[in-house]
């Protein structure tokens, strides 16, 4: 099915949609159960993708839209589930993942990079609000240096890393399929563990002064809970056996020999304050503005550095 479909289908016991010429509506009357968390996971589904600032019609009907050009975008791509995959609703407070994907070119880097990463979330960003639902695997390259993110500004694809509390079928949903409507030329696979941050048998090493992540586990793949595979205007939700078999292909095609680039800090990336500026250009900043968020950009730097 389409992730349109998929949308529209999981909300059809309270909405009822119409097709207008420039935007699609999805009126009735919410029936959603807000102590039932699947429902509530509905709500936040529909929220994700239709207009937040919903309206009543006279008639009392909560009305939710999209516009055309989102509609196709969302219709475009194609949505699988492996069996059992649509139930995942894991009780690992933040499961342990790792990515790897096929390199994309600098200038795909950088429209990622800008779009994505919280250093850019300007007001003067004629993209600002491009961001993803749950910004679990955001780059936050420049923001405070304590994270790396999925795409790199030389193009490298992947990272290890958590994602955010307690996550669901819905949520990565709509994590991958707004990625791939915004951002198509991403090719990846994520594997996604029961590990609460780490394996059990490195959990308390993680507390120790100067512990550093490995770039591989060697049980990493037999210890998976969902895998998510998106090229191709396709996102596929993979049962453990098939993201295992993906990963492994992936990892064997694309990872990186020095695998320090999925954990370091900043990326392995030389000439940081340079990407920064061209970031910044590219959304829009100029004159003082660029040199006074150079000179903090800096400052945040020296002081990571120390």
């Amino acid at each position: 099915m389409t992730a349109f479909d998929y949308i529209v289908n999981s909300v059809k016991d309270s909405f009822v949609g119409e097709e207008y010429p420039d935007v699609y509506i999805l009126s009735g009357k919410n029936t959603f159960n807000w102590d039932s968390p699947k429902d509530s996971h509905k709500y936040d589904l529909l929220n994700s993708f239709f207009d937040e600032d919903h309206y009543k019609d006279n008639s009392g009907n909560e009305c939710y839209t999209v516009s055309r050009e989102y509609m196709e975008k969302l219709k475009s791509i194609e949505v699988t589930f492996d069996e059992k995959t649509e139930e995942y609703d894991t009780n690992t407070r933040r499961p342990y993942y790792q990515l790897r994907g096929k390199r994309i070119s600098e200038e795909q880097a950088l429209e990622f990079i800008r779009l994505t990463d919280s250093a850019f979330f300007d007001p003067r960003c004629p993209e600002e609000g491009q961001c993803f639902y749950r910004i679990s695997m955001q780059s936050d390259l420049f923001t405070n240096f304590f994270s790396n993110g999925l795409v790199h500004p030389n193009g490298v694809v992947g990272m290890n890393g958590i994602m955010s509390k307690y996550p669901n079928i819905y949520e990565l949903f709509v994590e991958f399929v707004s990625m791939s409507a915004r951002f198509p030329f991403l090719d990846f696979i994520i594997g996604i563990t029961w590990w609460d941050e780490t394996p059990p048998e490195e959990f308390d090493k993680i507390f120790t002064p100067g512990y550093e992540a490995p770039a591989y586990f060697p049980n990493f793949t037999k210890n998976l809970d969902i895998g998510v595979w998106v090229h191709d205007s396709k996102v596929e939700f993979l049962s453990p056996d098939n993201a295992a078999k993906k990963y492994k292909e992936y990892e064997k095609l694309y990872g990186e020999a020095d695998g320090k680039i999925y954990c370091d800090k900043r990326n392995g990336e030389p000439n940081l304050a340079d990407f920064f500026e061209k970031c910044l250009k590219a959304n829009g900043v100029d004159g003082e503005e660029i040199k006074k968020r150079l000179e903090k950009f800096q400052d945040n730097f020296m002081q990571f550095e120390k």
